[in-house]
């Protein structure tokens, strides 16, 4: 009787995760960053003419199979898609641990609904590091929950869910590396678990030997400048103190807003050297308390979901496990205080940090609850604020500006003899046009890093949003003001 009732949930939470997916691939939803577009861009086609064998930020293996499926079928969106699929796949793998683990209806609800709630943000706000972190934690569930549940499970062997490991190391090779080493010193600071150690060689070899294969395949020289491009960029320095550099660093100061053609600029590699050596020397100012609360706080202030649904869970799992759970969260906290002064701490920062939280929580011992009136209570707000966050979205693509009329001007600008458009604008002005093939405008930094085409001598356009062109008007000196359009500066670069 038992099994049939876990069977059930099972399958109905499955469908109702799949009906969920399905409704939001038609919804407006919309990668978190621009990372995302550019790399599908270049996998597809869309931005240089010819699928890439190399996107950058996933493995190289990754990308070249994406490069020969745009190939094949250009048609199918294969990047977004394939990042929906994984997600499904890791929701499922975390559900089927979830029915494994928790024996009441109630417990077995409440597990699910947080579950199903992250991942229908994580759909409607698709971003490649969260895939990767989602998919990973999933996989190492799978391992470690199962491993509780069967005594004889070898450490040597595969099992399917570690495709969702090996689908997260080659989606971002970072996310392993953090996750595999929290639960390692988590599991040594209150699991104790020796079976444990074993259980994660295998994802650790799985990392090792696709880590020397991207080695093989991506030229060095290449990687190290991307790197570095990638330090100066994402420097918490420069990102949080932009304005600081204005006057005395103007170009470190249009490179921090995107402002940079690496193709154009044979003296890049040198300067970014150079500011890297800068905005390290200038990193004392990140040790301060104001400086470290500007840091945690300025890239998840916007994020009222997440931050509501991981306190409720927070305060849930403490709620049972209470000493346990608090080292968990100051451990957790101090990594994210001591790295802030080294890294944006973006959202994305904070979901693999919570991912691991999530994980860790799944396999520590569950106590029966007796409360059942709490559990009901908290089912009761998840599944509400799900609904609500559920219609907030359905009604999002009312403030997101229609891109036709941004399509028309392209083609009035192409039809007036401009050869190529350069967009420097907010995403969601371009929402509507990501999956064009070819793409009507490009983008200003580190994509061009592939971009072998010759674009000196054509003639171009610029369109800048107006923000944007006001504080950067002097990066913008040589070329002739037209008269705006809309919301974006309009200018001509012979």
């Amino acid at each position: 009787m038992e099994k049939i009732k876990s069977k059930s949930f099972l399958l109905f939470w499955s469908l109702l995760g799949l009906g969920a997916m399905i409704a939001i691939w038609f919804l407006p939803w919309r990668f978190q960053v621009n990372d995302d577009e550019i790399m599908m861009w270049l996998v597809s086609g869309a931005y240089t003419g010819t699928p890439e064998p190399y996107a950058v930020f996933i493995h190289p293996l990754l990308s070249r199979i994406f490069s020969v499926l745009y190939t094949l079928s250009p048609a199918v969106p294969w990047y977004p898609l394939t990042w929906f699929l994984v997600i499904y796949l890791g929701y499922l793998v975390f559900l089927k641990q979830v029915v494994t683990i928790e024996r009441t209806f109630w417990s077995r609800l409440i597990w699910t609904l947080f579950l199903f709630g992250f991942f229908v943000h994580f759909l409607f706000f698709l971003q490649f590091t969260i895939v990767a972190a989602f998919a990973i934690s999933a996989g190492l569930a799978s391992r470690l929950v199962s491993s509780k549940e069967d005594v004889e499970m070898k450490w040597y062997k595969a099992y399917p869910a570690d495709i969702l490991i090996l689908a997260g190391i080659l989606i971002r090779q970072e996310v392993p590396m953090l996750l595999f080493a929290g639960v390692l010193f988590l599991n040594f600071l209150i699991i104790r678990d020796k079976r444990m150690y074993r259980l994660l060689i295998m994802p650790v070899l799985l990392f090792l030997l696709f880590s020397s294969i991207s080695h093989f395949m991506v030229n060095q020289e290449f990687q190290k400048q991307n790197q570095l491009r990638s330090q100066v960029f994402d420097h918490p320095v420069l990102q949080l103190h932009k304005q600081d550099f204005k006057d005395s660093h103007l170009e470190l100061y249009h490179f921090s807003n995107g402002l940079i053609e690496f193709q154009n600029d044979s003296g890049l590699a040198n300067k970014l050297e150079q500011w890297k050596v800068l905005l390290d020397q200038e990193r004392s100012r990140q040790f301060t308390f104001s400086a470290t609360l500007t840091a945690l706080y300025t890239f998840i202030e916007h994020e009222v979901y997440l931050i509501t649904i991981v306190l409720i869970f927070i305060a849930y799992t403490v709620s049972w496990k209470y000493k346990s759970q608090l080292i968990i969260l100051v451990f957790l906290s101090t990594v994210l205080v001591v790295l802030s002064p080294f890294y944006l701490i973006k959202v994305q920062i904070y979901i693999i940090v919570f991912l691991l939280y999530f994980l860790i929580s799944l396999i520590l011992p569950h106590p029966d609850f007796s409360k059942e009136l709490t559990l009901k209570g908290g089912a009761l707000v998840l599944v509400l604020g799900i609904c609500f966050h559920f219609y907030s979205y359905t009604k999002s693509s009312e403030n997101i500006p229609s891109g036709q009329k941004l399509k028309s001007q392209l083609e009035s600008l192409k039809a007036a003899g401009i050869e190529e458009v350069v967009l420097i604008a907010a995403g969601e002005v371009y929402h509507e046009l990501v999956f064009e093939n070819p793409l009507p405008f490009r983008v200003l930094g580190w994509p061009t890093l592939l971009n072998s085409g010759e674009t000196n001598d054509m003639k171009r356009a610029y369109l800048v949003d107006s923000a944007t062109y006001s504080s950067n008007a002097v990066y913008f000196k040589d070329m002739e003001p037209q008269p705006s359009i809309g919301d974006q500066v309009l200018l001509i670069s012979n």
